[in-house]
């Protein structure tokens, strides 16, 4: 996938961008990993050690690591201490902090942070903000070919962590975006180790069985570990600007543009710490269960019944709304006609092109990773009563955000998120 002028313009128009420290270098960059950092004095200092050898051993071109160090406006002093320390190191180049890396030469980073550069829109703001500043410093003639890594400040990486990304983008090169294995590292109490590891089983579980049922959304979310294509990035219209669930959503957007790969070993190697930093994902999951809260379960009969769905709508019955509506079953119509669709696909119809396998790509673009897991949960016997999904109403509508009205294929990009 190329990038013409008009596109990388566009972007570039709306990109959030902010002030580079210690200075703006020239756009010679091939590669970048864009880490968000909040009140990780203890855990950066291992990560950026860990991208250090990984640099050493990447041959591919030149990579930069970009840091984000933010808080909101009503942050904690503890917290707003702990980032004033970090700049501090940062702007001292502390060696016992940066471990190798460069400032000005392999590494920058943006304070958001200071009094008035403050973050009110979470850790997707500060992913946005650090994939677009990492955008203008890509050098022109590799933009078509580079990459973006998405990384988070307690998540040290393979010493071979770049390389094998660079391997795998150009053994997939129709994939837009890679989706990484992690393995947590252990928890610090046993309890929290237990937690963890149910946290992962319970992940791979839900994937494999979307796999099993046939879903093009079958790959895992974790904004610390995934990398994608720089005019994918462009196309799906920038990292999704949210207090959480940002890597889901994005990757949801990705995945209506060009295939989401995964990378099957583990390349990546969180922290499994109980965390309140953001509502969604490994911290909050981790500590629910330490307060006694299950994970939630999805009943078997979801994914049954999703596998049935996948299956019934092909092309050429997707092209005859009463032939499609005729093969659902009850519920599986009640939840189509709740979420729109039979409001909606008349539409898509007239526009869609005559090509075989149109109309199976925009129901896909339709029937999304948000509305699948709508769909397993509206299977669920404590449907009415459990959490909402990410990014999710109680009422089980989507994101205003994301919302998007044309699946034809012509213009089928999800909508911008509101930044505001």
């Amino acid at each position: 996938m190329k990038i013409t002028p008009h596109e990388w313009n566009k972007y570039r128009k709306k990109a959030l961008l902010r002030p580079l420290e210690p200075q703006t270098p020239p756009a010679v960059f091939g590669r970048f990993v864009v880490l968000p950092v909040m009140d990780e004095l203890e855990e950066l200092p291992g990560t950026l050690k860990s991208l250090t050898i990984a640099l050493d051993r990447h041959n591919g071109p030149r990579t930069g690591v970009l840091l984000v160090v933010n808080h909101s406006p009503d942050a904690p002093a503890p917290r707003r201490a702990a980032n004033e320390r970090l700049l501090q190191l940062l702007r001292t180049a502390s060696p016992e902090l940066l471990r190798g890396l460069v400032p000005g030469e392999t590494l920058f980073w943006i304070d958001a942070a200071s009094a008035g550069r403050e973050l009110r829109h979470g850790v997707g703001e500060a992913r946005r903000i650090g994939l677009d500043c990492a955008l203008m410093l890509l050098a022109p003639e590799q933009r078509a070919e580079a990459f973006l890594c998405c990384l988070d400040a307690d998540s040290p990486v393979a010493p071979d962590y770049l390389q094998r990304l660079e391997e795998w983008f150009r053994a997939n090169p129709d994939a837009g975006a890679v989706s990484i294995a992690v393995r947590h590292r252990p928890g610090g109490t046993a309890a929290e180790e237990t937690a963890i590891r149910a946290y992962e089983r319970y992940m791979a579980d839900y994937v494999a069985r979307l796999k099993k049922a046939g879903s093009p959304y079958a790959f895992h979310t974790i904004g610390s570990a995934m990398a994608v294509r720089v005019p994918t990035y462009i196309a799906a219209g920038g990292m999704r600007v949210r207090r959480g669930a940002e890597d889901f959503y994005f990757l949801q957007a990705v995945r209506k543009i060009a295939p989401v790969g995964e990378y099957p070993v583990p390349l990546v190697f969180p922290a499994a710490r109980p965390s309140d930093r953001v509502p969604f994902g490994t911290g909050p999951a981790v500590r629910a269960q330490l307060a006694g809260h299950p994970l939630p379960e999805y009943a078997e009969t979801g994914f049954t019944a999703l596998k049935f769905l996948l299956e019934a709508a092909d092309d050429e019955t997707l092209r005859n709304p009463e032939k499609f509506d005729g093969k659902m079953t009850d519920h599986i119509r009640h939840f189509l006609r709740q979420h729109g669709f039979h409001a909606v696909w008349p539409s898509v119809l007239r526009n869609l092109p005559a090509r075989k396998g149109a109309a199976r790509e925009a129901f896909d673009r339709w029937f999304d990773g948000l509305k699948t897991l709508q769909f397993l949960k509206s299977f669920s016997v404590a449907a009415q009563v459990s959490p909402a999904a990410p990014g999710e109403s109680a009422s089980g509508t989507g994101s205003a955000g994301e919302k998007h009205q044309d699946f034809s294929g012509k213009n089928c990009l999800p909508g911008n998120p509101v930044l505001h």
